[in-house]
């Protein structure tokens, strides 16, 4: 399955910019068969680092394998929106990316103080998200791990000091 995964990732070479190579993981979600597989294979990925009380999705695109994995999983589905996108009192976390800076929030309406908290995205590259969103759940008290489907090697994942793992 893991074959068949990457091999329907489709490259653009610069895009959005010159230089860099966009993998596009649209042509999984557009397969029923290949979404089901993708799920199955992160699923047993998450299982070697231990069980999560909760799956969060990064907005916008974590959200589309972290939702069919906290369901796969039994576990809760915590997202991570943008800055002024949750109601209610939230936690804010303001980050560096290579281009500027962003903000990152998570409501406040559970207690997450020893939640265990797989972190789901698409892909990792300079870290600077990652980053900022482990910082997040630490602040609230969590024990966050990661995990993505890609990883394209800008940056090096170990370096966060979190359990994580990439499907490529």
């Amino acid at each position: 399955m893991l074959t068949k995964l990457d091999q329907a990732i489709v490259n653009y070479p610069d895009f959005p910019v010159k230089g860099v190579l966009f993998r596009d993981l649209n042509p999984i979600y557009k397969q029923p068969e290949l979404l089901k597989g993708l799920v199955r294979e992160f699923s047993k990925k998450v299982q070697t680092l231990g069980h999560f009380d909760y799956i969060a999705g990064i907005e916008a695109r974590g959200f589309i394998l972290a939702v069919a994995l906290a369901y796969e999983l039994g576990c809760a589905f915590l997202p991570v929106r943008k800055k002024g996108k949750l109601p209610g009192k939230v936690q804010t976390v303001t980050y560096q990316l290579e281009y500027g800076e962003d903000s990152l929030q998570v409501q406040e309406d559970q207690d997450l103080r020893g939640a265990k908290i797989l972190i789901v995205d698409d892909v990792f590259a300079t870290g600077g998200t990652m980053r900022g969103v482990l910082e997040l759940f630490r602040r609230c008290g969590a024990e966050p791990a990661f995990g993505v489907i890609l990883d394209i090697k800008l940056s090096d994942r170990q370096a966060l000091g979190a359990p994580n793992f990439a499907l490529f």
